[in-house]
């Protein structure tokens, strides 16, 4: 088990030791990248002292018009499905369709993964 501080921080040094530029800081670095980001939890799981915790994992491949971006983002996720499913205590859950999302004036390509985790309370 773990913390919040602590699963976004192992989230984020893993993809990062996979190759995979992330952060949990939106637009804070230019495309490909992953931002991580919390996606709340299990109530459930309150009474125990722990909580399975949700992550959102927006990733982003490039401006939305660029001949590249497809290819980013498909490398970079498969970065990502590959580094969650290798990680001690990760859950992968669903992936969304391709979409644009808009950042700083510009529309990105963006794909995101789903996963949880236990963490302590």
């Amino acid at each position: 088990m773990t913390t919040l501080v602590e699963a976004r921080a192992e989230i984020i040094d893993a993809l990062s030791d996979a190759g995979a530029r992330a952060t949990s800081t939106p637009g804070g670095m230019a495309p490909p990248y992953v931002l991580v980001q919390f996606d709340g939890g299990d109530p459930a799981q309150l009474m125990r002292g722990a909580v399975q915790a949700d992550y959102r994992l927006s990733i982003v491949g490039g401006l939305w018009d660029a001949a590249a971006a497809a290819g980013q983002l498909d490398t970079l996720c498969q970065t990502v499905l590959t580094t969650l499913r290798e990680l001690p205590g990760w859950i992968v859950g669903t992936m969304s369709r391709d979409g644009g999302r808009d950042w700083k004036g510009a529309t990105y390509l963006v794909r995101d993964v789903s996963a949880s985790r236990a963490i302590d309370l």
